[in-house]
């Protein structure tokens, strides 16, 4: 799916509705994320919680509410390593395996 980021302070924001975060198995509320990148993809997956002390040296984000949805902030660090300039490209995601790939769109 095609989307455009959302400015958001000094970094982004990616707005996912409530059925994506479903698909994922994911309570926003509750819920943390953890981000790692491959090979220009942002890989975001959530965090259980017997491993909460194991990913604490790891970049773990919240769920914001945005609207009818819930949002997801990306600072500008990890966009600059995306290879993305959010003013003029869209981003493509998709959802594999309870996770969430989220990389630059060809076109």
């Amino acid at each position: 799916m095609k989307k455009k980021l959302t400015t958001s302070g000094s970094g982004w924001e990616l707005y996912l509705a409530k059925p994506i975060l479903k698909l994922m198995g994911i309570d926003p509320k509750l819920s943390k994320v953890l981000f790692k990148i491959e090979k220009k993809v942002l890989i975001i997956r959530e965090v259980k919680a017997d491993e909460s002390d194991n990913v604490k040296n790891f970049m773990v984000r919240k769920f914001t509410k945005s609207g009818s949805g819930w949002a997801l902030y990306i600072p500008n660090t990890i966009i600059e390593l995306l290879d993305i300039n959010p003013a003029y490209d869209f981003i493509e995601y998709e959802i594999n395996d309870n996770l969430l790939t989220i990389r630059k769109s060809k076109i």
